[in-house]
This record gives C-alpha cells, sequence and structure tokens, in this order.
C-alpha cells in the first residue's frame, strides 16, 4: 500500500473517489497532482520523520504571531531529509537576504495545488515590488478561475498599497476638499490658495491614482484620508449641489455617519441652479450646527478658529446633549471616557478617535481595542489607563501623541500591531501587563515575548551592547525613535529584522554596528540622524534593505 501524506502539514491523505484529502489541514489533491510519494523518495524508516517535520513547519507558519527564525529552522529540518521539499524550500527563501532565489522560485516551480495556495495565502502579506510579477506569474500557473481572480485581485491591492503607503491617503492634512469634477479648475485654485496660506490638503486630484483598475481603491482611498483629516470642506455649486455629484452621494453620507467629530464647513462656490430634494436633505444635516461660508478669508479664520470644547469641571452642569455618558472624572484624577461619548468616535468596541483636552483619561470596560492612530491628533494627553476591557493595540495605536509621557494597565491585552508605541518621543513607561504579552528587560527594553521583538526603549543609556539585545530577534517601527541619549549601539546576529524608523530622529547617534544576521532593514530606519555612521559586517548591502534605510548617513561594509 502507498504510504501517501500531505506536502502542506506532513498528515496521512484518505483516499476517495479519486480524490486525496488531509484531515488536518483540508488540503485536496487528485490522483494526477498527488504530493511526493514518500515509499519512491526516503526510507521506510526516515518517512514517518519527515512526516512530523513537516507538522512541527505547518504548524510554526500558522501560530498568531510566528517566528521567523523558528520557520527557517522548521523548515532547515525538513530539507535536511528532503532538500526539494516546495513548502519548506519556499519558507527559507521568503526569510532569506537574497530576493533573487526566491523570485526564480516563482516563475519556474511547478508544485500541487494545496502547496501553491499555501505559498500564496503567505507571500501576499509579505510582497514587495520586484515579487509582484513574479508571483502573478505563480499565480498563472497554478490556479483557473475563481481562484486565478481572487489571487490576482489580492495582488493588486497588496502591489497599490505598497506605492505611496494607500496612496499617502494615512498622512494626516488638514483639510479634505470634496467637490464636483466639473468644477476641477475651481478646485486647483482652491487647492493652490490653501497650501499657500500654510494648510496641509488632501484632494483626490492630486492624491489618489485614476484610471483603469483604480476603483476599487478610490473609495477605500478616499475613507482612509477622511479619517486623518482635521476639516472636510464642501465644496458646492451648481454642479454639486445634486446626488448624482459624489461628493454628496458617497462622501458627504460617510462624513454624517463615520466622523462626527470633524470640522465641516460648506464653501459655497455660486448661488446657481436648484437643489434637489433629497440633497437638500444630505445638505441640511450637513449643516446642521456646523458652518458655510462664501469667502476665501472667511474660510481661513474658520479652519483656524479652536475648536469650542470646554474642560470638564468638577462641578459640571446637567448634560442635556444627548450622550449616554456624562464626562466625570475618577478618585485618581483621570477622566475615565466611554463609547459614543463627547470627544469620542469608536466602533464596535474599538477606540478610533479621541479628541478631548484631559491630559489622564482612563478607557471605560466597553472599550475592548484602541485603534489605528487613535491619538494622532492629541496634544494634551499625558497619561492613559487601558482599563479592563482593552485586549488589542491595533498598528501604531498611539502613533502622533507627542506628549504622552506614561501608559498604565492594559491587563488583558493580548494582541500586539506594528509600531503600537511609535511616534510618543516623550514616552517614559509602560505598564507591564499580568498577560505577559510583553515585558520590559534591564535594559529598558519592552519586548514583545511572542516575536522577541522590542516594541519601545524606555531607557536612557549612551550606548547598547549585544547583551542589551540578548534574546532580541526583531526591531519594531520607531522602537528607539528620537532617543537623544543614544551614541551607540551595537546589534547581534540573533536580529534580523529592522523596522521602518525604527532610530530616526536620534540626533546624537554615532555608531551603530549590524551583524550579518539582518535581513531587513525598513524605510527610513536611520532617518534623520545627522552624525551617524553604520557598520555593517558583511561585504555588501543585504538584499532585503529598503533604499530608504538610511539618507545622508555613511554606511561602512567588512571586506570579509
Amino acid at each position: 500500500m502507498k504510504s501517501r501524506t500531505c506536502a502542506r502539514c506532513g498528515e496521512n491523505l484518505v483516499e476517495k473517489d479519486g480524490i486525496l484529502t488531509c484531515r488536518y489541514c483540508g488540503a485536496t489533491y487528485t490522483l494526477e497532482d498527488e504530493p511526493q510519494k514518500m515509499e519512491e523518495l526516503l526510507e521506510a524508516k526516515k518517512q514517518e520523520l519527515l512526516a512530523n517535520r513537516r507538522r512541527v513547519l505547518w504548524q510554526e507558519a500558522h501560530r498568531p504571531n510566528p517566528s521567523k527564525d523558528a520557520i527557517v529552522r522548521a523548515a532547515s529540518d525538513v530539507r535536511s531529509l528532503l532538500d526539494e521539499d516546495d513548502l519548506a524550500t519556499f519558507y527559507a527563501l521568503i526569510h532569506q537576504q537574497d530576493l533573487e532565489p526566491l523570485l526564480q522560485f516563482y516563475e519556474t516551480r511547478k508544485v500541487p495545488s494545496p502547496v501553491a495556495k499555501e505559498i500564496v495565502r503567505f507571500s501576499i502579506p509579505s510582497l514587495k515590488a520586484k515579487m509582484t510579477l513574479p508571483l502573478k506569474s505563480f499565480v498563472e500557473r497554478h490556479f483557473k478561475g475563481d481562484d486565478y481572480f481572487t489571487y490576482m485581485s489580492q495582488i493588486e491591492a497588496e502591489a497599490e498599497r505598497l506605492e505611496d503607503g494607500l496612496y499617502m491617503t494615512s498622512l494626516p492634512r488638514d483639510v479634505f476638499l470634496a467637490y464636483s469634477s466639473k468644477d476641477m479648475p475651481k478646485v486647483v485654485e482652491f487647492a493652490d490658495f490653501l497650501e499657500g496660506e500654510g494648510f496641509t490638503v488632501f484632494c483626490a486630484l492630486r492624491n489618489l491614482r485614476h484610471g483603469a483598475g483604480s476603483a476599487e481603491f478610490y473609495l477605500d482611498g478616499l475613507h482612509d484620508a477622511m479619517k486623518h483629516c482635521k476639516a472636510f470642506v464642501f465644496l458646492s455649486s451648481q454642479n454639486s449641489r445634486t446626488t448624482e455629484c459624489d461628493a454628496l452621494k458617497e462622501e458627504i453620507p460617510y462624513v454624517l455617519d463615520n466622523l462626527p467629530n470633524i470640522k465641516r464647513i460648506h464653501y459655497r462656490l455660486d448661488e446657481e441652479g436648484k437643489t434637489g430634494v433629497a440633497a437638500g436633505i444630505l445638505l441640511k444635516e450637513f449643516d446642521d450646527g456646523r458652518e458655510w461660508c462664501r469667502s476665501k478669508e472667511d474660510l481661513v479664520a474658520r479652519l483656524l478658529a479652536r475648536d469650542k470644547k470646554k474642560v470638564v469641571e468638577e462641578e459640571e452642569e446637567e448634560d442635556d446633549s444627548g450622550y449616554p455618558y456624562k464626562s466625570e472624572y475618577d478618585d485618581d484624577g483621570y477622566l475615565v471616557i466611554h463609547e459614543n461619548q463627547e470627544n469620542v468616535t469608536s466602533e464596535y468596541g474599538s477606540l478610533l478617535s479621541y479628541d478631548g483636552l484631559a491630559k489622564k483619561i482612563r478607557l471605560g470596560e466597553d472599550f475592548t481595542s484602541v485603534g489605528k492612530q487613535a491619538f494622532k491628533n492629541d496634544y494634551n494627553l499625558e497619561e492613559i489607563d487601558l482599563g479592563k476591557g482593552v485586549k488589542t493595540l491595533s498598528s501604531m495605536a498611539f502613533n502622533g501623541a507627542k506628549f504622552l509621557e506614561r501608559i498604565h494597565g492594559g491587563d488583558y491585552v493580548d494582541m500586539i500591531g506594528e509600531g503600537v508605541f511609535a511616534g510618543t518621543p516623550r514616552l517614559k513607561s509602560i505598564d507591564n501587563p499580568k498577560s505577559g504579552v510583553y515585558r520590559t528587560n534591564d535594559s529598558g527594553m519592552v519586548i514583545e515575548v511572542a516575536r522577541n521583538k522590542v516594541l519601545r526603549y524606555l531607557g536612557s543609556a549612551k550606548a547598547l551592547g549585544e547583551s542589551d539585545f540578548e534574546g532580541v530577534e526583531e526591531i519594531d517601527a520607531g522602537a528607539f525613535a528620537f532617543c537623544d541619549s543614544l551614541e551607540r549601539v551595537t546589534i547581534p546576529d540573533s536580529v534580523m529584522d529592522i523596522g521602518k524608523g525604527a532610530f530616526a530622529g536620534c540626533k546624537n547617534l554615532r555608531s551603530v554596528h549590524l551583524d550579518k544576521g539582518i535581513l531587513v532593514v525598513d524605510k527610513n530606519a536611520f532617518a534623520q540622524c545627522p552624525v551617524l555612521t553604520v557598520y555593517v559586517n558583511a561585504p555588501k548591502e543585504p538584499a532585503g534593505w529598503d533604499a530608504g534605510y538610511a539618507p545622508n548617513v555613511d554606511i561602512v561594509y567588512s571586506r570579509v
């Protein structure tokens, strides 16, 4: 009897009606496209060992926070028995320094369909610009019908996001302009005027891709841009005061439904034409309690005017605002905030933004997560207590909280995004949660336990050596950014990945020593380091380094 095992996870396959099925991972094979027959490749005694090692590799790759080092080790174990194992070869290639062998793998290798699905699933989140065409070639060779179109669209989506970071829509700006495309000359004039007055402006004409293939991402880009702008300015005219205009059909309804705290201004380009009933209802709701104007000078004045917010005092008058919670301070002096409260934007338990004036806040138990850049425009917050409900800190959760000094609580946090503590130059302390998702070592590094990743450095040393990085495999985005004390850093061979802006703005940093274990140095890792020299224990720059890793920084390579 033939011994057939799954080429993905190593479990035995069951044959029925000409189809081979893995009960563990769900992979299916036809008899014509079955995985490698172990009895033809290996001695019988090694077949079970190979299956076990494949199982370990599968489990490592599918952990919630997989360790790259563990995956590479598991892949190496499989390949020590079967050098041409498709999946193990792929895992080893995608984590090594040289990108060319991986691209050749995509362009030439033919693998069983279930293995191909796993390769594409793993490749898309790790996509780099050079990988796009070879990965598409791989998909064309292995898939037809719905699977082909699904994977191609996912690759296209990720490739779009690679360019300028989702069209740069996530950059904080002062003004979002909504308008009719028929008013384009006036819109361009308006954008130029506002930029001349010192405002940063998002205008879809300039900041979003147009043309074939962009429709799917266009609306997402608009929504993302609105979330990152302080003011939404609707330029109305006879062309835009109709529900045929996208500004009224898509953008204003989105603002009304999702961004209640954004400053809304209605600028009237003209008073010509009629307004339809549906458009009139939308405009009435948009204008209700907000502002409209006709002169550019008035618009500038309204954009510069500070939102009318009052710091809550101990003796607060009765709240008739309609919000379900009153703003109140607890005995420790923290302002307790909840969902659907004034100055709070939230969705399904996630805090999307807080734009109040309190210096110390505590999250109510109705919050289960802190969203991306929830405090990006908060220039007052100094302390935050995450409370007892928060379990997830999303990517860049505290980015932009420039005066945040202390993070308390968070005992139940068990999920951490990328760069969660980045963009907080004054941060001095972070409580270690009881969940153990991250800890602080003796050197002052906050380390995510599952991935052995430095999330944030809170120390004030002049020099950090290899012993300070003991057990560390990754350095998160912005982990050491704007640390004025650092002058010398020696990073050991165990560290493979340095994130975006990891050491950006370290103005006194003079030397960084990198060992040959470094696989990835992401964009702007050493940006704004005016006196820095990076010493690399390798003859040349590794393939995984982003071209923007160290502008204006001297690089010295070892000749060994």
